[in-house]
């Protein structure tokens, strides 16, 4: 604690922009934190909270990144729903069941980790999310996802999409929508098929469909995406001819 109570001290005095608390075995969050107004970046991460009222963050108005992994989080804490300037908020790790609604308060944010959570639903303020351009849904435990949310496909800036190691056995055809997506990490889940749509992606440069032990075929038309210069499969896909999908 000793420790902790000198990074907060230095961190006032120098004005510091960053701190790091991870792993420093805390209960609580030190209320002295709130003085620190000139921090844009602190990690909480790898600290088992036994309340977890954040409020000292409250006045902490030029926070735009937040790391709150692996601390056995079940619930988004409400007490940092006004931090409305957060860019990135890391809550990989946890066993976040539910997404409130107040997610959408978060209108500046441009990274989102879920990771290895349980998340079972996704509710309709994430599409209030016009900034976000990272999204990370990969691992989610418990009743893992077995279809992308509709409402993931109204990110439109959304560049990154992570959904690996789910169930997931179907994507919409609205994935198309999402017309500035660089990324898309599907590996390790239950596809039978790909849809057309994912060809219409006109910035698509990185697809990872490797680990999807049903998946043989992909759609007309994989030849002529342009942007498109690395593909990922499994050696038992490629072991076979891929056919063309003409769904």
């Amino acid at each position: 604690m000793q420790l902790v109570e000198e990074r907060i001290r230095t961190a006032f005095e120098q004005k510091h922009t960053k701190l790091d608390l991870s792993g420093c075995e805390l209960r609580l969050l030190p209320p002295e934190i709130k003085s620190l107004t000139t921090l844009v970046e602190l990690n909480l991460s790898r600290n088992n909270f036994i309340n977890l009222n954040l409020e000292p963050l409250g006045g902490l108005t030029r926070l735009n990144t937040l790391h709150l992994e692996s601390m056995s989080l079940v619930r988004i804490p409400t007490s940092i729903q006004n931090l409305t300037q957060l860019k990135k908020l890391n809550l990989a790790n946890n066993r976040i069941d539910k997404l409130e609604d107040f997610i959408g308060s978060f209108t500046q944010l441009e990274h989102l980790s879920l990771r290895n959570n349980e998340v079972e639903s996704i509710p309709k303020q994430l599409a209030l999310l016009q900034q976000l351009k990272y999204l990370d849904l990969g691992g989610i435990k418990g009743n893992r996802l077995q279809t992308l949310p509709e409402v993931i496909y109204d990110l439109k800036e959304l560049v990154v999409l992570d959904a690996s190691s789910n169930e997931i056995m179907t994507i919409s055809e609205s994935i198309q929508r999402l017309n500035k997506l660089q990324r898309l990490i599907l590996r390790n889940n239950h596809l039978k098929h790909i849809p057309q749509a994912i060809v219409q992606l006109p910035k698509l440069q990185i697809l990872d469909l490797s680990f999807n032990p049903t998946l043989t075929t992909l759609p007309e038309g994989f030849q002529e995406m342009k942007s498109l210069h690395t593909l990922h499969l499994d050696q038992r896909v490629l072991a076979n001819p891929l056919k063309k999908d003409k769904r």
